[in-house]
């Protein structure tokens, strides 16, 4: 979860849509899918 969200809080927009595209963890990108959507 440290390593998603440190993609996401650096902006690694390219690494973080390998991960969700790879991930088996349903719940953890379904949150950070909500993430993304609230653009903080």
């Amino acid at each position: 979860m440290e390593h998603v969200l440190s993609l996401y809080i650096t902006g690694d927009s390219s690494a973080l849509n390998t991960w969700m595209e790879s991930t088996e963890l349903k719940a953890l990108k379904k949150f950070m899918q909500q993430l993304k959507e609230m653009n903080f």
